[in-house]
């Protein structure tokens, strides 16, 4: 089995679903035989104890940091470099965009795997370099598959490269070309995994806990607060109900802080939602729980009658919230993409609504808890799709990789 080293901004899984997808990725591939370490930051590297091995490489990301980081790839001698790009976990600097660049600099003839957890987020602008020679430059270099203005050198010189849903994949393949024979798509798994319990016991401990009703339906969201996350459309959404009076209680499961989204700003932010939910007349309808513990989680999303997610971008295969919900055969209405990925159906496994639309939102949340039918159809598809994002798969996958990579040319 081969020696992975794992490259990750930072791993604070309360704080960030990438940092839990790469936990459950290590967990996985240890159990599979393999031999993993993380490199990762010293805030990271002290969140808690794992399975796998974890090096806090550095004390934060910058551009000198990089050196460093390939000093310790080289001390460590894995089989295999994995870098996992998400720009919140890295703070949104550019320097492990050279890590593949320093890396064979530095003498590095391993293979070096790169997950593209976002792409389409960053563009190169310069005060002193004209825009239209940004963009001339950045064309030709890209279209000979020499640099990416987005992703510098991670994606061309790259073994090989991962991307989670279809948006991703497509956007590196029309502008790059070159590098489609690099591609891979492994999708993500759930977030939270299903844990047994005795659903009256939960509800009733609900009941106790937030004054649910015996009544009351339950809707769930469940992510961290964060703007883009369209909870504001919920709240409204919350009003057209109950200004029908639906007998359904929201619970919004999540932390306020991310690693996106922190500090000053997050707290400021889920004060706001609070004050929208008492100005629209609807705090006793809507809890916002905090971050919970995945087995909480878990069995909220087992006896809550409905998940919403109404992000403002649209939903996709890239949400852990999606997938967690799935997972579980929750019942799911969901924003819609403007590429929307083709294995959502509606009606089939999800019921998607416009984005940005409190009132269809609620109607599609009333067309769902009024109709058992569309309840079953909605869970057994749920269940079905979920299929595809199973953990052990996604460790199979990952490690077919390695050994391609290991043995290419």
């Amino acid at each position: 089995m081969p020696r992975i080293a794992i490259i990750s901004g930072s791993l604070q899984p309360d704080k960030c679903g990438v940092a839990h997808y790469i936990t459950r990725l290590a967990d996985g591939l240890v159990a599979d035989g393999a031999a993993v370490t993380v490199l990762t930051d010293r805030i990271g590297a002290l969140s808690t104890t794992h399975s796998f091995g974890v090096l806090g490489a550095i004390e934060k990301w910058s551009l000198s940091a990089v050196p460093r980081l390939v000093r310790w790839v080289l001390r460590l001698g894995p089989d295999v470099v994995h870098i996992q790009h998400s720009p919140p976990s890295f703070g949104y600097r550019r320097g492990q965009l050279l890590l593949p660049l320093v890396l064979r600099l530095a003498g590095w003839r391993g293979p070096v795997v790169v997950t593209m957890h976002e792409y389409g987020m960053w563009d190169v602008k310069s005060r002193f370099v004209p825009e239209p020679l940004i963009r001339y430059v950045g064309r030709l270099t890209e279209s000979k598959g020499w640099c990416d203005r987005e992703s510098l050198f991670l994606l061309t010189l790259s073994s090989s490269i991962v991307v989670t849903n279809d948006s991703h994949y497509e956007a590196i393949a029309t502008k790059m070309p070159t590098l489609s024979s690099k591609l891979v798509k492994i999708p993500i798994g759930p977030n939270v995994t299903l844990a047994p319990c005795d659903q009256f016991e939960v509800r009733e401990r609900l009941q106790k806990q937030f004054g649910i009703l015996p009544t009351d339906q339950i809707a769930v969201f469940f992510g961290f607060l964060h703007p883009i996350k369209g909870l504001e459309t919920l709240l409204n959404a919350a009003k057209h109900l109950a200004n029908k009076h639906v007998p359904l209680r929201i619970l919004v499961l999540g932390g306020q802080e991310s690693l996106s989204f922190q500090g000053d700003e997050a707290r400021t932010y889920a004060h706001h939602l609070v004050d929208q939910a008492r100005d629209l007349g609807i705090s006793d309808r809507v809890v916002f729980t905090g971050y919970l513990p995945a087995t909480d989680v878990s069995e909220i999303l087992q006896v809550a009658d409905l998940c919403v997610l109404p992000f403002n971008q649209g939903v996709t295969l890239k949400s852990g919230s999606l997938i967690a919900a799935l997972a579980h055969g929750i019942p799911t209405v969901a924003t819609r993409a403007e590429a929307p990925d083709q294995r959502l159906v509606h009606r089939q496994n999800v019921y998607l609504v416009p984005a940005r639309d409190s009132n269809r939102l609620a109607d599609g949340m009333l067309q769902v808890l009024s109709s058992r039918e569309l309840q079953r159809a909605l869970r057994q598809g749920a269940i079905e799709l979920s299929k595809d994002f199973s953990w052990d798969r996604i460790t199979r996958e990952h490690l077919r990789i390695y050994e391609n990579t290991l043995h290419r040319p």
